[in-house]
């Protein structure tokens, strides 16, 4: 007796890619400010961020603590 095994995975960017996109944002090629539609706390990703995204027909999960907060000056991203 046999069975049949399938193996599916993806290659997609290399790291001369992220390269070419960095630069390319860096030198003002290309603008990634539309992909921003909201910006929000650190501490807000869950409620305000994952679950918002994930749509009000996601299954509630459980929380063993709360996420912690942002040291001062060390925002990134956008976040603060």
């Amino acid at each position: 007796m046999t069975t049949e095994k399938m193996c599916t995975g993806s290659f997609a960017y290399t790291r001369d890619d992220f390269q070419a996109v960095i630069e390319a944002v860096a030198d003002g090629r290309i603008d990634p400010s539309p992909l921003v539609t909201s910006r929000i706390r650190l501490r807000e990703v869950v409620d305000s961020g994952i679950e918002r995204l994930l749509g009000p027909d996601a299954t509630p999960r459980s929380r063993s603590s709360s996420p912690p907060e942002p040291l001062p000056g060390r925002e990134c991203f956008g976040v603060s």
